[in-house]
């Protein structure tokens, strides 16, 4: 029931919304929880147990080199980590000053453009955003960023 409600609620967010995403990273997730401005997207519902608003928020998300990939004997492919941080991307429907100036922003995308357009801030060069790969992709967004 609480994968179906999450899924009714991202479909009913209107197409013209034009939302930005916000990717973060910590050292670990008790490291976000903690953190002032982000953890407060950290909730603890009247029923059932804390987690991260399911309305905007993605956590546990990998990020990685796709230039790096291995790939192994017997054809698996093995994907090596940016870093050893933990990630999550959270979305809005309008700009986020407070996170914007949050050292732990990665990355912030205009999901309404497509391709190097669309990014406001990285933590990696232009240059280097077309082998961004991001893994689960929130809401089918058109990364890696590089390519629209």
């Amino acid at each position: 029931m609480k994968i179906l409600a999450i899924i009714l609620s991202l479909m009913a967010t209107p197409a013209s919304a034009a939302p930005f995403d916000y990717l973060f990273a910590f050292p670990s997730q008790a490291a976000a929880i903690a953190d002032p401005v982000v953890g407060q997207y950290y909730i603890t519902p009247s029923v059932g147990s804390p987690a991260w608003r399911g309305d905007i928020c993605f956590p546990n998300i990998f990020a990685w080199d796709s230039t790096k990939d291995v790939v192994n004997g017997d054809g698996s492919i093995t994907h090596t980590s940016y870093d050893s941080n933990w990630l999550m991307i959270c979305n809005f429907p309008t700009r986020q000053p407070a996170l914007e100036a949050e050292s732990t922003t990665h990355l912030i995308v205009d999901i309404a453009l497509s391709g190097p357009a669309s990014m406001i801030y990285s933590w990696v060069p232009p240059a280097s955003l077309s082998t961004v790969m991001l893994q689960p992709i929130p809401q089918g967004r058109l990364y890696p960023f590089g390519n629209p």
